[in-house]
């Protein structure tokens, strides 16, 4: 007949092989062990901002809207490189022209034509990004339609995410383990599984030249920059 005692053991046993972070015992013969996952997080200063700033042009005709949007794009491109100078670059992310058609009792009439051309801004002082908007709205953009910040090299970051991910992992499992009377004993296995920490975006409006030329400097802050990362550990189970 069972003992009581042998009965708690075995009860014990099958308790630990359905704690939350997946207890087993590999190939049915060894002990027991223990899988849980962590998350972990580390914050840098951003060193990089990408802006893109448009310009919209409308007019008459295709080739006179056109011209007008190629000379109004120099401008611009003239005004941000001379912000941002040798500390990053300056290059043409989209350009468009389309009709545009006013519509009166299910009539279509052509109004005339409209171009968007969009330059990305890449600079590496984050500082000088108000300094940019100004220039760029000064110089005739009409859009900024996306500013984000992010680090160059993050793999320091990276690095220090993925230590907070495993020694969160191992709590998980310590804090499981002793749940039901048992310790971590060694680490089998450590999986790092996925990172994210891209470019921080930061919502942004239209802008008036009229209304903004009169403004004081556009203060721009660029905050921190977030690396996240998840750990997978397993560790075998002991006795206290």
């Amino acid at each position: 007949m069972r003992t009581t005692s042998s009965l708690a053991k075995t009860l014990l046993l099958l308790t630990t092989s359905y704690v939350s972070a997946c207890a087993h015992s590999p190939g049915g013969g060894g002990p027991p062990a223990i899988t849980a996952s962590g998350e972990g997080k580390a914050s840098g200063t951003p060193d990089q901002a990408l802006i893109t700033v448009a310009a919209i042009t409308e007019g008459k005709d295709a080739e006179s809207t056109a011209a007008q949007s190629a000379r109004m794009e120099a401008q611009i491109i003239a005004a941000a490189k001379s912000v941002v100078g040798s500390q990053g670059s300056v290059k043409t992310s989209s350009y468009s022209l389309n009709p545009v058609y006013d519509y009166n009792e299910n009539k279509q009439t052509l109004r005339g034509y409209q171009v968007r051309n969009a330059i990305t801004v890449e600079m590496f002082n984050t500082k000088a990004v108000g300094a940019l908007i100004d220039a760029t709205v000064k110089a005739g953009a009409s859009e900024i339609s996306s500013i984000s910040f992010g680090v160059r090299d993050n793999a320091t970051l990276r690095q220090q995410a993925i230590a907070a991910a495993s020694q969160a992992a191992l709590r998980e499992a310590a804090a499981a383990a002793a749940a039901v009377g048992l310790r971590l004993g060694k680490v089998r296995t450590i999986a790092v599984g996925s990172t994210s920490g891209g470019p921080v975006p930061m919502p942004m409006q239209k802008f008036s030249r009229a209304m903004d030329s009169a403004q004081v400097a556009t203060p721009v802050e660029a905050g921190t920059v977030d690396v996240t990362a998840s750990v997978s550990v397993e560790a075998q189970l002991e006795k206290p």
